[in-house]
Parts: C-alpha cells; sequence; structure tokens
C-alpha cells in the first residue's frame, strides 16, 4: 500500500479512475474534507488496481476500504491485518448497474455480508414537539435521582463500551473519529443518565456535521432497563438538538430490527429510499 500524502493526490487518482473506469463504479462516498482528515492523521492508503484505485483508510480497530473500479476488471483488495469494512450504498429499484458485479467479487475475496440497514431522517422541530411529552414524566425520575448530563471526555470511553456492549450497534456501523476530534464535538454530544449512586445507566451518542445531527447510538445498561429511562434520553436529545437550531436528524437502522423501526416511527421519523449493504472481511497477517 501507497500512503496518500496530500488531498491533491488523492483528487488526482479519481480523476484518472474517473477517465480510465468505462464501467466505474465507486463507492466512495467521503466528501474531500473528510478525507483530508485521514491524510492528515496518516491513516490513509490507496493501491492503484487495473483501471482504478483501492482506498484504505486506517480506523483504529479496523479498516474502512473504498473503490473506484471499472467493474469489468476483477480488482483485487489487499490482506490486511485488521477487519476490512465495505459499505455499498444504494435506493430500491435504482441500484447501480456494477453493484451486483462488484459484490459477487466481495464474495470471492471472502467478504461476508453482515447487514442491511435503511436510512431515516426526523425534523427536529417536530421530535422535540413529540418529545415534550415526556419533560413532567423526566421530572419526576429526577426526583428519584436519575439525572440526564452532557458528558465529557472522561465519560467517553465508558459511553461507547455501552453502546457496543448492547449489540444494537456493531463497532463498525459507528463513524470513526478520534479522541481529539470527540474532544471538539459540542458538549452533549454524549449524553449519559446517571442514577441516585451515580453509576452511568443509559446512553446516548450523536454527533454534528454541516448542520445535521447523525444518530450513532442509544443504549441502556441491563440491568437498568424497564426502568423507564430512554423517554429520559428522547427528550434530553432532541432538547439540545433543538437548542442548538439543528433542523434534521438522520440515521441508520438494521432492516431486521422491527422493534427500532416501530420506535422511531413513532417518534416521527420517515424512512428514506436509501440503504447500505455492509461487507466484512476479517484480519490477516500480511
Amino acid at each position: 500500500m501507497d500512503k496518500l500524502k496530500s488531498i491533491y493526490e488523492y483528487k488526482n487518482l479519481t480523476r484518472r479512475a474517473h477517465l480510465e473506469c468505462k464501467n466505474s463504479f465507486s463507492n466512495n462516498y467521503f466528501m474531500p474534507e473528510d478525507i483530508q482528515r485521514y491524510i492528515e492523521a496518516g491513516h490513509a492508503y490507496y493501491e492503484i488496481d487495473g483501471s482504478g484505485y483501492i482506498l484504505i483508510l486506517d480506523e483504529e480497530n479496523r479498516y474502512r476500504v473504498c473503490v473506484y473500479v471499472d467493474t469489468n476488471c476483477n480488482f483485487k483488495i489487499p490482506l490486511l491485518d485488521k477487519k476490512a469494512v465495505i459499505k455499498n450504498v444504494y435506493r430500491k429499484g435504482r441500484e447501480e448497474e456494477g453493484l451486483e458485479l462488484v459484490e459477487n467479487r466481495l464474495k470471492s475475496l471472502n467478504f461476508d455480508k453482515v447487514g442491511t440497514d435503511v436510512q431515516i431522517k426526523g425534523d427536529v422541530q417536530i421530535l422535540f414537539e413529540k418529545s415534550s411529552r415526556y419533560e413532567k414524566y423526566v421530572q419526576k425520575m429526577e426526583a428519584k435521582g436519575f439525572y440526564c448530563i452532557m458528558a465529557d471526555e472522561t465519560y467517553y470511553h465508558k459511553i461507547e463500551k455501552m453502546v457496543l456492549d448492547s449489540k444494537i450497534i456493531k463497532d463498525y456501523q459507528i463513524d470513526y473519529k478520534s479522541f481529539e476530534e470527540k474532544k471538539k464535538m459540542p458538549k452533549g454530544s454524549y449524553l449519559c443518565v446517571l442514577n441516585p449512586d451515580k453509576e452511568i445507566c443509559a446512553v446516548s451518542v450523536c454527533f454534528i456535521e454541516n448542520g445535521i445531527a447523525y444518530g450513532e447510538g442509544v443504549a441502556v445498561d441491563e440491568k437498568f432497563k424497564m426502568h423507564g429511562l430512554a423517554p429520559i434520553l428522547a427528550y434530553h436529545r432532541y432538547k439540545w438538538l433543538h437548542d442548538n437550531n439543528i433542523k434534521y436528524m438522520q440515521g441508520w437502522i438494521l432492516l431486521g430490527n422491527e422493534a427500532s423501526l416501530r420506535y422511531h416511527e413513532s417518534l416521527g421519523y420517515k424512512f428514506i429510499n436509501k440503504y447500505v449493504d455492509e461487507w466484512i472481511r476479517s484480519g490477516e497477517q500480511k
């Protein structure tokens, strides 16, 4: 693998692939500023393959792999020392012609399809109005000693671990951000509910980018399930978004998670005709 040294080198790669790939396919949906972050951190690599390229982004516990290839070519993805994650985004009824060819190639390269998510989008004003009905309930829970706080960086690891331990969301489904980037996020991106003993019993993570909020996970500790803590998180999350003048919130939900699909629909989320197939290959020694 070669390390990407500048955004100009990346743009030249893309320009070259665009010219040379007669039957092009790309699952690279990163904006140039996102690629720049990886380059500055020294986490961006590439390989030239046929008339296209393979982009490999080191996300600490995994690699995110994007391709820009000619579907007539049998592209290769190098053996990596950590699991490799590929996400193919599409709209039903409007799948790109090369999607099936690419996914067949991924199977031959020992990638496994691990799930399909659907995108949801909510109007924050509507979400805030619907969650406002929980205000009195939240006050009653506070009287019992259950408080929601805007967590600082000392809580981040515990909150993320609780989200992953819930198994509602996988680590590769959470957008990668370095610890330094997380520290710069608005206070309130990480919320947690503390019980009377100051233990974390429920958490919510949300990132804001370009004026849009992206839900990254909500979880309740196993010991505190059925204690009515989810409404506390919903109330404070949507109030926080409303107070920060955010208009929309987006996220992804596994198609098979019927309970989550129904819950978000009841809050006012709309389902977008946008899906992502997730593919993973286990880490291998190079």
